[in-house]
């Protein structure tokens, strides 16, 4: 019975913190990143995600894909966004899910007050502090020849799936932030390497965090699932600490 429990109802919302140090502590730089939202007919866990948006007041907030699966969930997604925009800046990518009722939803983003999408283009931040970031999508990242970044700017890149990163890519890129693979869903073990079996049998992305030479990667678990079953593997909301 008590799998049984875990299996059905491990449906709590969490806050995971993680933590970069670039800039030795002259930073304080905070980042809420929301992935996999898949919003049905309720807007359940928005109003635990706007709670945590109040209490942490994140200087910037990315959204790494899969944000709606029904049209009612599209129309609630869009206005959670406007709402959470005129708190903090979003950062958007398009995930695989976003297309399946057409293009309308997601595109009314376009239109909203301090949302940026990067699909196509780099954007640019500079936080309070002085220090200069890039924030580009995984395709923008690939396709340059060359990474020409200014004294103390650093590239975010914000990818869907994880499964898409090529290693030798990954050159000039600081830091990526992607979802998509909701933590295997089922998680029996964790490795020493942070990756989560049985799912790393299958992807290699399967973790939380790995560092891959100058690169961190950083995988949401997400906030919501197309198949809602989940052991040991908790919704979560990223908040990371840039020092």
């Amino acid at each position: 019975m008590q799998f049984l429990s875990s299996l059905m109802f491990n449906d709590e919302l969490t806050l995971r913190k993680e933590t970069l140090s670039w800039h030795n502590n002259k930073e304080q730089l905070r980042i809420l990143h929301l992935s996999d939202l898949h919003l049905k007919w309720t807007g359940r866990h928005v109003k635990a995600i706007e709670n945590y948006i109040s209490g942490l007041i994140p200087d910037i907030i990315v959204l790494t894909g899969d944000y709606y699966d029904t049209p009612r969930g599209g129309r609630l997604f869009c206005e959670f966004v406007e709402r959470i925009s005129q708190k903090s800046p979003v950062y958007w990518i398009r995930g695989n899910h976003d297309g399946w009722f057409g293009l309308t939803y997601i595109n009314r983003l376009h239109h909203l007050k301090n949302t940026y999408c990067v699909d196509d283009y780099p954007c640019a931040f500079t936080s309070s502090a002085g220090f200069h970031y890039q924030i580009v999508s995984w395709a923008q990242h690939t396709a340059a020849t060359e990474h020409i970044l200014r004294d103390n700017e650093r590239r975010i890149v914000l990818l869907h799936n994880p499964e898409d990163i090529i290693a030798s890519r990954l050159e000039g890129c600081d830091l990526v932030l992607t979802g998509h693979l909701h933590g295997g869903q089922f998680v029996l073990h964790v490795c020493q390497d942070r990756s989560f079996f049985p799912g790393n049998i299958l992807y290699r992305w399967c973790c939380d965090r790995r560092e891959v030479g100058a690169s961190t990667v950083i995988v949401s678990r997400g906030i919501g699932d197309t198949l809602p079953l989940r052991f040991r593997c908790p919704k979560e909301v990223v908040c990371l600490q840039i020092r």
